[in-house]
């Protein structure tokens, strides 16, 4: 250990909660001795002292401490944006992907909320098989109201002609349509990177707890799907590809 990172680590240890920050952003910076930063963040949380949480995911992605992680889950999860930078950063927790994908599903209709495009983009890129019933029913939901938004922007520039509310509906039917086309692309990209994984479980291979809930999640919606069938075969149809 370098004398520089030394004197960091002493200064974390006693320094005013307010000057923590600035300890662990020169450790990051250096990258080192990150280890025992970690176990000085540990004991400073369990003294009650707050640690902001960018410092928290910056901290977690380079260590991946697990107790560390759960001294701080509370204050994560709190955050749909650390959440996402953990997620990004490849920490290994499925519940941030769960909870990613329920925040995703409840702001797919707010065309005003960044959030869900940062977050499809994301499951584009790391998301895995249990993303994709949600990811289906978004865009079974979602798709048809693009062209509606569409119309309705177009036919107020038509009726108005350029001001606020024509250009904000521009921007809104935009909005929709940029980020289904996201979804789409989050999905054929799980479904492509999970092809093997989901090869191997078929011809037997040993089934994590995550994989045993996605087969029970298959059960359901085929049942779903035979309850609907004549009612509804639309949804049924839906169900069918879900499951």
């Amino acid at each position: 250990m370098s004398p520089q990172a030394n004197a960091i680590l002493q200064r974390l240890q006693r320094v005013d909660p307010l000057g923590l920050s600035e300890c662990i952003r020169e450790l990051l910076e250096r990258d080192e001795a990150l280890d025992d930063a970690a176990e000085i963040i540990k004991d400073r949380l369990q003294s009650g002292d707050y640690v902001l949480t960018d410092d928290l995911v910056r901290l977690l992605i380079k260590v991946r401490d697990a107790h560390l992680y759960e001294l701080a889950r509370e204050q994560l999860f709190q955050d749909r944006w650390a959440l996402l930078a953990l997620y990004q950063g490849g920490f290994p927790d499925p519940a941030i992907e769960d909870q990613l994908v329920e925040i995703l599903y409840k702001t797919a209709e707010d065309d005003a909320e960044p959030a869900r495009r940062a977050i499809a983009e994301a499951i584009c890129d790391k998301g895995t098989v249990a993303t994709i019933p949600v990811l289906e029913a978004i865009i079974y939901d979602l798709a048809p109201t693009q062209h509606t938004k569409k119309t309705i922007a177009n036919a107020l520039f038509d009726a108005s002609g350029p001001n606020l509310d024509t250009l904000l509906a521009g921007i809104v039917a935009e909005s929709r349509i940029e980020f289904i086309h996201t979804i789409n692309q989050a999905l054929e990209a799980v479904r492509e990177r999970n092809t093997e994984q989901v090869t191997s479980f078929v011809e037997g291979a040993s089934a994590s707890p995550r994989e045993t809930k996605l087969v029970a999640n298959a059960h359901r919606e085929l049942e779903r799907a035979r309850d609907k069938v004549k009612s509804d075969p639309t949804y049924a149809l839906v169900c069918l590809r879900r499951g």
